[in-house]
């Protein structure tokens, strides 16, 4: 399976159920894999999962960059076959609410630009 990341979250590629006892997850470059709280590293971009480490059920995943831990969607295993879950609609709520935090202060600090470079060009404009 491969997980894409679109710089804030990481869901799975493939939609449909995937058969099989061991598991292969397909990362993005320079990221980590946290699943079920336990963090594996990856060789060549791939997480190679122990048969013990999944559980039946839902099993909860976390895509790690640097310091920087992500919201993954989780994988459904019922002893055959994986599929997606999709990410929590919190995980999604929270993440966009720090969204549109981060583009209020930049929407903030740019009007008080635009503010005094307009008093700038209008200071100049008198005496000109």
């Amino acid at each position: 399976m491969t997980l894409l990341f679109d710089g804030q979250n990481a869901f799975f590629k493939e939609r449909g159920k995937t058969f099989g006892k061991s598991l292969v997850i397909h990362l993005p470059k320079e990221h980590a894999l946290f699943f079920n709280g336990i963090c594996y590293f990856p060789q060549e971009n791939a997480v190679h999962l122990p048969s013990h480490a999944v559980r039946k059920g839902e099993n909860h995943l976390a895509l790690r960059a640097g310091n920087r831990i992500f919201p993954t969607e989780s994988l459904l295993f019922d002893g055959e076959a994986f599929s997606p879950v999709g990410l929590s609609a919190e995980a999604l709520l929270l993440r966009q609410n720090e969204q549109i935090s981060s583009l209020t202060d930049k929407l903030s600090a740019l009007t008080c630009r635009i503010e005094r470079l307009e008093q700038r060009a209008a200071a100049r404009m008198l005496f000109s």
